[in-house]
């Protein structure tokens, strides 16, 4: 592969190819061998840092049709910005040389819809620590307009508060972007 995917632009383009590959159900699997492996034994470089939800039935890298050493994933229930995952997106660009980062929401997520039921009032009665999770959904629904997709540009404009993506930004080093997976195509909507 050349350096052409170690640009924001580059590395986009690798993502909306392998996301119409997997959405056509003709992925190529690339990468994801023995030898794919063995060439990552000393580091990484991958070109794009996704943060995402932790739900099963939204793995970047299968969504995407990437291979092993391709993206650096950060995951968790309701793809919350916690201070853990900024720093994780700050990692992936200034040691793992990542050029774009995309915040990956989907449809159907569990805790954006029990997120708005609390906010809406209702009695939502979660077991354990899960209210974390809503609360983390709740900080980013402030303007709710009721969208498929309405915590991922938060989340955008939050990962630009950082001062380092905002200045790699700037330099044209790396690009910010949103973006909605819908479960029933299979396509990634950029937002």
């Amino acid at each position: 592969m050349t350096n052409a995917w170690h640009t924001p632009d580059g590395a986009l383009q690798l993502l909306i190819e392998g996301n119409t590959r997997f959405a056509s159900g003709h992925p190529h699997h690339p990468r994801q061998d023995a030898a794919a492996r063995a060439t990552l034994l000393k580091g990484q470089t991958p070109h794009t840092c996704v943060i995402s939800c932790a739900d099963s039935r939204v793995p970047p890298e299968i969504l995407f049709d990437q291979g092993f050493g391709d993206m650096f994933v950060v995951r968790n229930g309701g793809h919350i910005p916690t201070d853990v995952v900024i720093a994780s997106a700050e990692f992936a660009h200034v040691v793992a040389k990542c050029s774009l980062i995309v915040v990956l929401g989907h449809e159907g997520c569990k805790a954006l819809e029990f997120a708005r039921a609390i906010r809406a009032g209702e009695d939502v009665n979660l077991p354990g620590s899960t209210s974390v999770l809503t609360n983390g959904v709740i900080a980013d629904l402030v303007n709710d307009d009721g969208s498929l997709f309405p915590t991922v540009s938060r989340i955008v404009d939050r990962l630009r508060g950082s001062q380092v993506i905002t200045k790699a930004e700037n330099a044209g080093k790396i690009r910010v972007l949103g973006a909605g997976y819908h479960l029933h195509s299979g396509l990634v909507e950029w937002l």
